[in-house]
């Protein structure tokens, strides 16, 4: 605006038109240079905008590839999933039959025998055979008896009204009458 104001004014030659006619064309020049780097900056930003779309094509294609075999693994381990199930039901089955088998033989043990005599041959019976044989019981019953009265007398309970009387040398005021027991 101040040259278009100038140059109505006065001529080309003037010094004021001279002087802002450069600075319009250092202007003019450093807006020249200022849009060749910002053009030359989004060259570069451009340049590296398009190797990171590449590199990106490339890992989509590379996904892509793994997503197109993800059927054919889930397939796999489908497959190995039932094997594996197989194999546990018949490890359990091998683990079973293992401890009935356990259990068999030690239920069950092999005896093994050794005779250190040989039987005697057969005699007849003597009459000290048959004394030993009726006087055994009778032996018995009288050590049954034996023990019945010991064990009895190591009995030290207090059995009665008068004998609780004695041991505490103080009178009862009170007993539980006996009841019979159906």
């Amino acid at each position: 605006m101040q040259e278009s104001e100038l140059a109505a004014k006065f001529t080309d030659r003037n010094p004021e038109i001279i002087r802002v006619r450069s600075q319009l064309e250092d202007v003019h020049a450093m807006l020249s240079k200022e849009v060749d780097t910002q053009i030359l900056i989004n060259r570069m930003q451009l340049d590296v905008l398009t190797e990171r779309e590449t590199m990106i094509r490339g890992l989509l294609g590379g996904l892509a590839a793994q997503r197109e075999a993800y059927p054919q693994k889930e397939v796999e381990l489908e497959r190995v999933q039932s094997t594996l199930g197989k194999l546990q039901s018949t490890y359990e089955d091998v683990v079973d039959q293992h401890m009935s088998a356990r259990i068999k033989v030690a239920s069950n043990p092999e005896w093994t025998i050794t005779i250190l005599n040989p039987a005697s041959d057969a005699y007849r019976k003597t009459t000290r055979d048959y004394v030993r044989l009726a006087l055994g019981p009778l032996f018995s019953l009288v050590v049954a008896l034996g023990l019945a009265f010991f064990v009895d007398n190591l009995d030290h309970s207090i059995k009665s009204i008068a004998e609780a009387e004695e041991n505490l040398g103080l009178p009862v005021l009170a007993n539980f009458p006996e009841t019979n027991r159906k």
